[in-house]
């Protein structure tokens, strides 16, 4: 009988704790903007109040042939020139994940509107700036076999997709390949020209010094 009291009361005892914690605010935002991305959100994972997880990708990217967990992330109510970033984080053989890193170099700013100029000079705090970015490459971002591939635009009608390769000695991404692509007159979508090939990349940068801006061409 003592027995049973003993373990009625360890049992409501946990039930208490388990209401309880359920109801602390831990002041860790972890909005999605899909409520299936809640379960991918890795333990530990916290945004700014006021920012939501937009993408979750699921990718080896440091060549253990392990899925790890990207996730990316802006403003919720965000402006021209806000800021898109991505963490990294890496998979590990319990099937948690270790945070990496978080990048906010990767992506051009948020514009609105970002095809019409006018638009662009009359709203951006920084229109001169700001509108350099000839085309958002928020959608383009890819990431496999121990890469992060990070296309961009240097004007209206050229890019390139940058090959930023996982180091294991120094564990970090380094720019090791890259390839030219082009957009048609009119068009939207980015083109190889048939002879286009990725060429290699010798002392490459590591993705931390990387800068969009630093390739960018007047057009």
């Amino acid at each position: 009988m003592r027995n049973r009291i003993v373990l009625l009361l360890v049992l409501l005892l946990l039930k208490f704790n388990l209401l309880f914690s359920q109801n602390i605010d831990t002041g860790c935002n972890r909005t999605v903007n899909f409520k299936e991305y809640s379960s991918l959100l890795p333990e530990g994972f916290c945004m700014p109040e006021g920012y939501w997880a937009v993408d979750i990708y699921e990718a080896d990217v440091n060549k253990d042939e392990k899925q790890d967990r990207i996730i990316k992330y802006y403003k919720k109510n965000w402006n021209c020139g806000d800021t898109i970033f991505l963490s990294v984080y890496f998979s590990k053989n319990d099937s948690t994940y270790k945070f990496i890193k978080t990048f906010s170099n990767l992506y051009t700013p948020l514009i609105r509107e970002s095809m019409d100029i006018p638009w662009i000079l009359e709203n951006c705090v920084m229109p001169d700036s700001v509108a350099r970015y000839a085309w958002q490459n928020s959608m383009w971002l890819l990431f496999e076999n121990g890469f992060i591939i990070v296309p961009f635009a240097v004007d209206l009608w050229t890019g390139y997709d940058f090959y930023f390769e996982y180091d294991k000695v120094r564990k970090n991404w380094y720019l090791t390949k890259q390839q030219e692509w082009f957009i048609p007159d009119g068009e939207y979508e980015r083109k190889y020209a048939p002879d286009s090939k990725i060429d290699k990349v010798e002392n490459g940068i590591c993705i931390d010094d990387f800068r969009i801006k630093d390739y960018l061409r007047p057009w």
